[in-house]
């Protein structure tokens, strides 16, 4: 589930909001689904960099979170998945990942982001058979994109990081395009936004866009690109 807008038009209130999308859907989860275990991780990309904000450390050595793919699936190297109980527990990982949230300031609003912020559930089933248990598995990714209004716009602090940003949604677009239009190469590889998420994007997932707009007459622009 990915929230797509410009900075300021809502995004970060529709995903993590106290009744958002991410509540809502944890809430039916443990209303329906009581043989399951629940997996809470949260990171974010900035400047084509992991950081895993579930961990104590925020130094975290420099970024070590790598991007590793074995036997088809694409993991990332030691990433914090903490086991949720209830939604309370939920909440509790949220909050305390929402704290250690690095926010830079922009012209845009007091409290924007130029990172990518992804929440993903991971639900495991074990099922006893008669030849022994058999393993399911599945993920649910809420991803509060990064702005996507103009560079110019964006306040960045430098030009790589301007160049990232422009990366990142770049890629972003042209993986949905790409999609769209099969068949022809997807570059999930050309970011690692897309690469992490490349199973949320393809193959057998399910895939729901929420575009949010602002109504500034300043970002009519944006408004019409979102939709």
């Amino acid at each position: 589930m990915y929230a797509w807008g410009p900075t300021g038009s809502g995004k970060t209130h529709t995903i993590s909001g106290t009744d958002g999308m991410i509540h809502r859907s944890l809430q039916h989860m443990f209303d329906h689904g009581k043989e399951m275990e629940l997996y809470i991780s949260f990171i974010t990309i900035q400047n084509e960099r992991v950081r895993d904000y579930l961990k104590e450390d925020l130094d975290q050595n420099g970024y070590p979170h790598r991007i590793r793919e074995a036997n088809g699936i694409i993991y990332i190297e030691n990433l914090e998945k903490n086991q949720i109980f209830n939604l309370n527990d939920a909440v509790f990982n949220l909050k305390n990942g929402q704290e250690r949230w690095h926010r830079n300031s922009t012209m845009m609003s007091d409290l924007p982001s130029r990172h990518w912020h992804i929440v993903t559930i991971w639900m495991e089933h074990h099922v006893t058979v008669p030849m022994g248990k058999k393993y399911y598995s599945a993920r649910l990714d809420f991803i509060d994109c990064a702005g996507s209004q103009r560079i110019t716009r964006q306040g960045a602090s430098s030009v790589r990081e301007a160049a990232s940003i422009n990366r990142s949604t770049t890629t972003f677009a042209n993986v949905i395009q790409a999609l769209i239009h099969r068949p022809c190469h997807v570059p999930y590889r050309d970011s690692k936004v897309t690469r992490i998420l490349q199973h949320s994007l393809g193959n057998n997932c399910q895939t729901v866009m929420l575009g949010t707009m602002s109504p500034m007459e300043c970002d009519v622009a944006e408004s019409v690109s979102t939709l």
